[in-house]
């Protein structure tokens, strides 16, 4: 992970794969912020006055990859990946469309409230099911599209075309809903699906031939059907998980990079009931007032992104990711304290060139170390412990912060993930730095 010879943008946006996947995910990712930000909005319409709400619809975002992220990996590596981001893409557009169709004047007439929650929520986690697919299969297909010397200047493309829908998307998110209600958000969200899976066809790729030893034939005396056929490829599945998982637990690398994402999510989950009360609720700024907050933490993961790309290639990635952690800690402290919208933007700008670096060396890092028969499961291990992370933080802090000061609570997260991180640079000593 030392230094790397630097790469240019423009080499890395000929690559017309790549082009066009970074394309179709800027857009999709645009219509995420404001899929974001219209749940936000109907869970609060929803369930009015509650802190815990936020951490329900948290939990219906993370079970799924609890339940499925670890087996999602295998079939990613099995299968085309071009194939199953199209395919999820679509499901995604065909599921978020249910929400504003169960609330129509048609149909939620014979909804009770108690009935049309259970809809959404079940909506929620069938959304984010299929997203478990997605997220390891397009991290996996990065490296098959684009050489191994430009995945770090990929990562900070990707990076900041993801930021600027962001910032776009929180922002006008946050007018859209505010003004025009969530019913539209989630439709503007189908057809970003869409035409994500449109810009995917342009994407072409030689799968990994998988070996001998990765695809095992059961003889004809044990081809069976039915029960038996069903155990067998479930324990072949199984075992499938638990090399990936042995994989990822025996590598210095994947070790670093799985401790990290737990430090960030652990402190996002946090982040994600407290700031959202905070600012909607306390300071009674409404959804515009939490778009520019998100809108100015996308701005500033820009800013890191454009960073990273040019001088990142003169430092270790593991110094990256330590110390954007850190500088992320110390922001939510002097963030916990303050009152002020204009400055909690400031804040939010410093907080998101402080994380860039985090995510993009996280990916990259994984990207390089795994080999592609592995790469899937590992990303999805990887996801799962970012679900459980998120979910643990948002439940436990939803629940303790009903009855103790917001700001308070936010100032233990900043010191908790500063203590996670000297813990995390210490035992990663002596990790190779290639």
């Amino acid at each position: 992970m030392g230094a790397q010879r630097r790469v240019s943008v423009g080499s890395v946006l000929r690559v017309r794969s790549f082009l066009a996947l970074s394309i179709g995910q800027t857009i999709s990712q645009f219509g995420d912020r404001l899929n974001h930000m219209a749940l936000i909005a109907l869970v609060s319409d929803m369930m009015p006055g509650s802190t815990f709400k936020f951490s329900k619809l948290m939990i219906f975002v993370t079970v799924p990859g609890l339940i499925f992220g670890p087996i999602s990996g295998v079939f990613v590596d099995r299968l085309n990946k071009k194939k199953v981001l199209i395919f999820c893409d679509m499901m995604r557009a065909s599921l978020v469309l249910l929400i504003p169709l169960f609330f129509s004047p048609y149909i939620s007439r014979f909804m009770s409230p108690s009935t049309a929650s259970h809809v959404v929520f079940a909506v929620v986690f069938l959304v984010f099911s299929a997203g478990l697919f997605y997220s390891p299969a397009k991290l996996a297909l990065i490296p098959n599209v684009i050489a191994r010397r430009k995945l770090l200047m990929a990562g900070s493309v990707a990076s900041f075309g993801a930021r600027a829908s962001t910032v776009i998307g929180a922002v006008a998110g946050g007018m859209i809903v505010g003004y025009l209600g969530w019913r539209i958000s989630f439709v503007l969200d189908a057809l970003t699906y869409v035409f994500s899976a449109g810009m995917l066809l342009l994407v072409t790729y030689r799968p990994a031939v998988r070996g001998a030893q990765d695809i095992e034939v059961a003889p004809p005396s044990q081809q069976q059907k039915g029960m038996q056929a069903t155990l067998r490829e479930s324990k072949k599945i199984f075992r499938e998980v638990w090399e990936g998982l042995r994989f990822a637990f025996t590598h210095k690398a994947t070790v670093f990079a799985f401790a990290s994402a737990i430090a960030l999510a652990l402190a996002g989950g946090s982040l994600y009931v407290l700031v959202i009360v905070l600012v909607k609720e306390e300071l009674g700024k409404g959804m515009e007032g939490l778009g520019t907050l998100i809108g100015s933490l996308g701005i500033g993961m820009i800013l890191g992104s454009l960073l990273v790309g040019r001088f990142g290639h003169a430092i270790t990635q593991r110094r990256l990711i330590l110390g954007g952690l850190t500088a992320f800690g110390i922001v939510v402290i002097v963030f916990a304290q303050m009152k002020n919208l204009v400055f909690m933007n400031l804040l939010a700008c410093v907080a998101g060139i402080s994380l860039a670096p985090v995510l993009i060396c996280l990916d990259a890092l994984l990207q390089k170390s795994v080999p592609d028969q592995f790469r899937g499961r590992v990303f999805s291990a990887r996801d799962s412990l970012l679900n459980g992370g998120f979910l643990i933080s948002s439940v436990l802090v939803g629940l303790v912060a009903e009855n103790l000061d917001k700001a308070t609570t936010l100032t233990f997260v900043g010191l908790a993930l500063m203590a996670i991180v000297l813990l995390i640079r210490q035992l990663s000593r002596g990790l190779p730095e290639t």
